[in-house]
């Protein structure tokens, strides 16, 4: 039976003003060899975003609810959900 594992793989490559696109996908080239040992072989690599929402707000209260309905006080508000790109690399060992 195949067993998989999923490592994530970094977002953004940086090279020095001197640098190459080879020395970009080396860095990529050293994590796939490191994660080949044992017997794992890559399978894919994939880009996924993960969406993390924010936590809830506490409920307000009486009186909060009270001055928010009387227009004294503003209902807070929640922040948006936090979104971000991840590099999925899928390796399986076969046995």
């Amino acid at each position: 039976m195949a067993q998989y594992k999923v490592i994530a793989g970094p977002k953004k490559l940086t090279i020095g003003h001197d640098g190459n696109m080879s020395d970009a996908m080396e860095q990529y080239q050293s994590i796939i060899q490191k994660e080949a040992q044992g017997g794992w072989e890559l399978v894919c690599i994939n880009s996924v975003e993960i969406t993390q929402n924010p936590e809830p707000l506490p409920p307000l209260g009486c009186l909060l609810s009270l001055l928010c309905a009387l227009k004294l006080m503003t209902r807070p508000v929640e922040p948006p959900p936090i979104r971000s790109n991840v590099n999925m690399l899928v390796f399986v060992q076969k046995g």
